[in-house]
């Protein structure tokens, strides 16, 4: 699910409507993924603050904030040189 993806003020009606999406879907599909909505609801926007977990917003674009550092890091220099060499 891209809930995280989200404004935080969304993503309890974007995961309502998307609970009933699926269940207006067929019953084999819901019974399928029932456990997942269940867990998501209970574990993440029951229990845990949305802004805690929400995305939404976030320039690093990893899950490992070094790894975009050194992105970044990597990028201007390289960047530069590149550009700097072309003037």
């Amino acid at each position: 699910m891209a809930l995280a993806l989200l404004p935080p003020s969304l993503v309890v009606e974007a995961f309502d409507n998307l609970y009933d999406s699926v269940l207006e879907s067929s019953s084999t599909t819901f019974k399928l993924l029932e456990p997942l909505f269940t867990y998501f609801e209970n574990q993440w926007i029951k229990t845990i603050e949305i802004k805690r977990w929400n995305a939404y917003g976030i320039q690093m674009r990893t899950n490992n904030n070094c790894e975009g550092l050194e992105y970044q890091i990597a990028f201007k220099y390289f960047y530069c040189s590149y550009t700097c060499r072309l003037s």
